[in-house]
């Protein structure tokens, strides 16, 4: 066997070392940032009130995790008709509109 030869499978055999080595297989860990961590804790909570003839109804919560992110959560009786294809919702410290 010549040195062209050998030189050639040596660096093959290097690469599939490589490959082989760096190959482990590991667990993948979804993080989701919508999600609170830990327990929410309810600060604050609201209706909503139908404007511009959109039927919108229900609750909503706002609450801090166990890491201090702010969460606004939408109860189980909020529903809506997206007819213009968007949702907005505006925060407010008073009743009036």
């Amino acid at each position: 066997m010549n040195s062209r030869n050998f030189s050639f499978f040596g660096i093959v055999f290097l690469a599939l070392a490589m490959v082989m080595g760096c190959s482990k297989e590991s667990e993948t860990v979804t993080i989701d940032s919508s999600l609170p961590d830990g327990t929410l804790s309810i600060e604050k909570s609201g209706s909503f009130t139908a404007q511009s003839g959109t039927p919108t109804t229900g609750t909503a919560e706002i609450g801090i995790d166990e890491k201090n992110s702010y969460f606004l959560h939408f109860k189980n009786d909020f529903t809506t008709e997206q007819g213009s294809g968007t949702v907005a919702v505006y925060f407010s410290t008073s009743m009036d509109f």
